[in-house]
């Protein structure tokens, strides 16, 4: 199996080394040239898990806890000690015969819900490392995806390999989690033009955008940025299934009764009757702030609810009769746990039959 091979080989190799990834020249201008101007905005989006979706372990703002003092063992005989030399995050990898030590370079996550980092493995491969950081208990466990992995040797223990090449499977998780365009080296290294989703990701390269803002041409400097504010409901639950997953075209070829499926939120979202007989009110940003934080309240929610859902209403638009306390999302946006600690919100607004949080038992969809 060649990418066995690859591990095998990896393991017989000296320790890897990371490359400093060069500074981006494009036409990606960067967050700190946008706060420029949008000072209030930056800040703001600067402290966003969307900003946060990528970095070095040492830059992440859970680094002073990816070193628990206990290491870890997988399948009875494989162990695992993460430690700090210096400013690398390093994994130790042994069995009674082999021994492995080598960096983590990337940190995926903002870590409100998991943390998985990857390494390069050489020139054609990345592996994405079995073991994953769950702040919500404080620990490692396994790498969601990998809880199935053959474990036959210590190369199968140390996660799941992606190809290095640009069309592959690593580039895109590192597209969804950057800024700007991902570029290949010679040597197979994959660099991101900025780590972490910041402001280009959504309104487009801001060069042109500054220049001419800081020229003065009024008309330049408005044509040459995106604004997703003026784009359709429709179009922005495409622009943030990118990376969320789009809507599919058929939902037949979905399986529902999936758990894991719940966290592609605009597919889910697609489906329910509050969405598509909004006659496009309704968006992601109806929720959800571009510029800031995720809510973890239902509260704030829930008042978006309210502003359609309310007695007196006119027209009339069906408020909750069931619940005093008219936790709107508690009960038509359940959550989801596909593992242990890890919950998503499903985006597919019903009414939900006892101990059923994946489909709606009612399924209003105006056609």
């Amino acid at each position: 199996m060649r990418s066995r091979a690859a591990l095998v080989g990896w393991l017989m190799a000296a320790s890897l080394r990371l490359v400093a990834a060069a500074p981006p020249e494009s036409a990606y201008a960067g967050a700190e040239s946008c706060g420029t101007c949008h000072q209030e905005k930056v800040a703001s989006q600067r402290t966003s898990e969307h900003a946060r979706a990528l970095s070095r372990p040492a830059d992440h703002s859970l680094a002073g806890k990816f070193v628990p003092a206990r290491s870890f063992t997988l399948s009875g005989k494989y162990g695992f000690q993460f430690r700090w030399s210096g400013t690398e995050l390093r994994l130790r990898a042994s069995d009674s015969v082999k021994d492995i030590d080598f960096p983590l370079e990337w940190a995926f996550g903002a870590g409100s819900q998991a943390v998985t980092f990857t390494s390069k493995a050489n020139s054609d491969w990345y592996l994405e490392n079995s073991l994953t950081y769950y702040p919500a208990a404080g620990t490692y466990s396994r790498t969601p995806g990998q809880s199935k992995t053959a474990e036959d040797s210590l190369a199968a223990s140390l996660g799941r390999l992606y190809g290095s090449d640009l069309g592959g499977d690593m580039a895109a998780c590192l597209q969804c989690h950057s800024t700007g365009p991902v570029t290949r080296t010679a040597t197979g290294d994959l660099q991101p033009s900025i780590p972490g989703v910041q402001c280009e990701a959504c309104h487009g390269p801001g060069r042109t955008h500054l220049v001419a803002a800081r020229a003065g041409d009024v008309v330049l400097a408005r044509n040459s940025i995106q604004n997703p504010a003026h784009s359709t409901a429709g179009q922005m639950n495409a622009a943030c299934g990118k990376c969320h997953r789009e809507p599919a075209s058929d939902p037949g070829t979905i399986d529902w009764k999936v758990p894991w499926n719940v966290r592609h939120q605009p597919v889910y979202l697609n489906e329910s009757a509050c969405f598509r007989q909004s006659a496009g009110e309704l968006r992601c940003t109806t929720c959800h702030d571009p510029h800031g934080s995720l809510q973890q309240d239902d509260a704030s929610y829930n008042a978006v609810c309210s502003t359609c859902h309310r007695d007196g209403m006119r027209p009339p638009s069906a408020s909750c009769l069931r619940s005093e306390s008219r936790n709107c999302v508690g009960c038509h946006m359940p959550r989801v746990s596909p593992q242990a600690y890890l919950s998503f919100t499903n985006h597919w607004i019903g009414v939900y039959g006892p101990g059923d949080k994946l489909k709606p038992i009612i399924r209003l969809v105006k056609k």
